[in-house]
């Protein structure tokens, strides 16, 4: 048996929680003995994150990959420019390998094929982010494929309730049983520079909260299209002796080191990979309760903070508290709070998955 993930990009341009995903379970799966491959629509310069040696990689080198890169009618023609070469792909490959999807496009995309190939679809977002417009086609598609992956019970329960076949299976950490620093004179934002992770406002609550006061500063570890939005802001507000803003670091020792607290302020969240690589380092999180994720794994007062959507006064007043009295969080509770998301509990519901499928427990639609 195959497992074969599919991906728009594995390249460094595309670099997020998605590939760092996708990096973990491929590399779990084969140290665990299985076959494992991902397949790279585009050409792959520099790889996102590491894999071990026994990964294979295999590219495609469409020019178009992603749907993000083209605008209007061109969006739907990706559809049929990519079909082509996916199909002499699987033609390829026989019936007892897997693909595993990464996204709505490559969800629908990969319904469209009547082999006997089997697909697990993964969107790697929260169904409160669905689209309205064409729901109704999107989620017919998506019953042609195996099944689809909640990664919360919440989103595999959307599913459900619309025809869909679908698992829970959350991502997963390896956690560290090593602090990450003992000196701890940071609080760490870690996220795309978007609208809906609202970097600005990570900025006021920090500021509001008067933390630099006390030496604490803030660190941002971040793209997106913000960008220069953001740093605009720390110039016009004087901010940049408080708020330091780091890119090309993925390693999570790295981000966290000195790191009192974690917080997110996204307006809509998925399962938020950044929540379990701070508490498997034993570091607490502050959150909005936005969406699924966060109310899946922050739990008030073992391990963090989840806050009522925009009641940043209670935000700041916590985020005080956290960093402003010692010890208030003990690291060891930390990180036995996220035991359920610990790699080989994780992955061994995968395996239990791909047992399924291919005893034909699932019968596929025509």
């Amino acid at each position: 048996m195959k497992i074969i993930f599919v991906v728009h990009t594995f390249d460094i341009s595309d670099l997020g929680g998605v590939l760092k995903v996708i990096s973990m379970l491929a590399n779990a799966l084969s140290e665990r003995g299985w076959s494992v491959s991902i397949l790279s629509l585009g050409k792959v310069h520099t790889l996102a994150y590491p894999l071990v040696s026994a990964v294979q990689l295999i590219e495609l080198d469409l020019q178009y990959y992603d749907t993000r890169q083209l605008a209007g009618v061109n969006k739907i023609r990706w559809f049929t420019n990519a079909y082509c070469p996916i199909q002499k792909f699987l033609n390829k490959h026989t019936s007892d390998s897997i693909f595993i999807t990464s996204s709505p496009p490559l969800n629908i995309l990969f319904s469209l094929f009547r082999q006997s190939h089997h697909v697990i679809g993964c969107d790697h977002t929260a169904t409160t982010y669905r689209v309205s417009y064409g729901q109704k086609l999107i989620d017919y598609l998506k019953r042609r494929l195996d099944v689809m992956i909640g990664l919360t019970p919440e989103d595999a329960q959307y599913y459900k309730e619309a025809g869909i076949r679908s698992e829970f299976i959350p991502n997963f950490i390896d956690p560290n049983f090593v602090d990450a620093s003992n000196d701890k004179k940071y609080i760490t934002w870690i996220g795309r520079l978007s609208n809906e992770k609202r970097p600005i406002l990570a900025i006021q609550l920090y500021m509001e909260s008067q933390l630099y006061k006390a030496g604490i500063k803030l660190r941002i570890y971040g793209y997106g299209p913000l960008e220069n939005e953001v740093k605009s802001y720390l110039v016009h507000h004087d901010l940049e002796d408080y708020v330091e803003i780091i890119q090309g670091v993925s390693d999570p020792l790295q981000m966290f080191k000195h790191s009192i607290c974690l917080f997110s302020t996204s307006s809509i969240e998925g399962f938020g990979m950044v929540f379990l690589e701070a508490m498997g380092l034993g570091i607490p999180c502050i959150s909005f309760d936005a969406g699924y994720g966060p109310k899946n794994i922050v739990r008030n007062g073992i391990n963090g903070y989840l806050i009522q959507m925009d009641d940043n006064q209670l935000f700041c007043e916590k985020m005080r508290l956290l960093c402003l009295s010692n010890g208030i969080f003990d690291s060891d509770t930390v990180r036995s709070s996220i035991e359920p998301f610990y790699k080989n509990n994780v992955i061994e519901k995968w395996e239990k998955l791909f047992y399924t499928i291919t005893e034909d427990k699932y019968i596929k639609p025509v």
